[in-house]
């Protein structure tokens, strides 16, 4: 507001000497001159005004998902159906994600050619697991005498998951596979599944080669998977706490502790899937106040179920999903508690 009330003021004066001219010299030039003047405004307002019109600004990113680290490009695409040119427009961006309390508002000046169809490419840096939102909040722009200010808000958004790499150690030890349950499991000596085969479907990644129905796949010329009636629910039960610790007078806030959970989630779904395990992911919904749970079958619903947990919101008491977990005798089976320390195995 300040900059047009400044333009103003800057053509008035303009205006004013003009005019000043005309009566103290009595030339027809500085008549013309004048009249051309208060004309000008007018005849820019209603252009401008036509040409912002026409203008449509999208965003999208490079890929919907990748692993961390990560540099990807966001396009920032403005579209100019008309013949009025902007070389001053402005895109507002707000950038944040939901387990990092930062949040980013920058305003990006781009040209608007007309009768193109322009992109631009910004390159972004992620370095910790979440989901990266960016919105379009408003586009603004002037016209040509800088006189007039047009703006309207923008409901376009984009995302972006990123994931932790399924490389590195942590502190989980594979003999805790012997206590967890399969209903996927024929042997009699865990007693979880019966033998009766309730329903035969085309195979998916995942599952066991133990379950193909070799003679009927054969026949199908597809890979046909058996179907087993399951017995009980008891399996493994992956619990990621959400905690990030608060910011101290002596130290900011560590957003490390919760994406070395993350890491440690993400590595302990990858081995028990390379085990042919399946098992429940979840984490304690502080905006639910309840526990998010997703069932994991395969590396499809491993990625899809994980990518949910980047939409809930961190907390800073330690081990509140657990201790939540334990008063409210929830029974998920055996229930792996997993911390910026390691993974723990529960047993109720």
């Amino acid at each position: 507001m300040k900059r047009l009330i400044q333009n103003w003021l800057s053509y008035i004066m303009l205006m004013v000497v003009t005019l000043l001219f005309t009566i103290y010299y009595r030339q027809s030039f500085f008549l013309v001159l004048f009249l051309l003047l208060c004309f000008l405004p007018v005849i820019s307002y209603f252009s401008c005004s036509y040409g912002f019109k026409h203008i449509t600004v999208s965003l999208a990113s490079k890929a919907y998902m990748a692993d961390k680290p990560a540099t990807l490009p966001l396009f920032v695409t403005i579209e100019n159906e008309s013949h009025i040119p902007f070389t001053h427009f402005e895109v507002t961006l707000h950038s944040f994600c939901c387990f990092y309390p930062k949040q980013q508002l920058e305003k990006l000046v781009l040209p608007a050619h007309a009768k193109k169809h322009s992109v631009n490419s910004f390159p972004i840096t992620y370095k910790k697991s979440g989901c990266y939102q960016t919105k379009l909040l408003e586009i603004t722009t002037y016209d040509f005498l800088q006189l007039f200010r047009y703006s309207r808000p923008c409901n376009t958004q984009t995302e972006v998951q990123i994931m932790p790499t399924a490389t590195g150690e942590f502190s989980y030890q594979n003999k805790i596979y012997g206590e967890g349950f399969d209903e996927y499991e024929e042997t009699s000596l865990k007693g979880n599944v019966s033998s009766n085969v309730t329903d035969v479907r085309e195979y998916r990644p995942g599952d066991r080669l133990q379950k193909i129905h070799w003679k009927l796949s054969a026949k199908s010329d597809n890979l046909m998977v058996k179907e087993n009636e399951a017995t009980t629910s008891n399996r493994f039960f992956l619990l990621a706490e959400l905690y990030s610790p608060a910011a101290s007078s002596s130290a900011p806030q560590d957003f490390d502790l919760l994406d070395k959970t993350i890491d440690y989630a993400f590595m302990l779904g990858n081995e028990l899937l390379m085990a042919g395990e399946s098992f429940f992911l979840g984490c304690y919904s502080i905006k639910r106040n309840d526990f998010s749970t997703f069932f994991v079958r395969n590396k499809e619903e491993f990625l899809l179920a994980f990518s949910q947990l980047f939409y809930e919101s961190t907390y800073q008491v330690e081990n509140l999903g657990r201790s939540i977990y334990e008063k409210s005798q929830l029974n998920q089976g055996t229930l792996l508690h997993i911390t910026h320390k390691g993974v723990e195995d529960v047993l109720f």
